[in-house]
């Protein structure tokens, strides 16, 4: 999970992000991103840690670095993930 205060549904960092990556990462199983009060929330569910760690290397990280240079804004200032394990995942038809 990616929070990212003070954004919106419409300019986000993750919005923006995703609508450049052209293709869906692999192992990525369903993305979603909510409207919070404090700006928000993006949840990822992947097949595996390390199928989230290629894409984040390989193509969410070097979108995120150009977004924050292109506005100015230090990557010490980019959401940091939360990881938690999925125990319980069904899949709708």
């Amino acid at each position: 999970m990616y929070p990212y205060p003070e954004q919106t549904s419409k300019g986000s960092a993750p919005t923006w992000a995703l609508t450049t990556i052209r293709r869906t990462p692999d192992g990525l199983i369903v993305h979603v991103a909510t409207a919070t009060a404090d700006g928000v929330r993006v949840v990822d569910i992947w097949e595996s840690q390390a199928a989230f760690e290629k894409f984040r290397d390989d193509q969410l990280m070097p979108t995120m670095q150009k977004f924050m240079a292109q506005h100015n804004m230090s990557m010490d200032q980019a959401p940091q993930p939360r990881l938690d394990e999925a125990f319980d995942v069904v899949r709708g038809r």
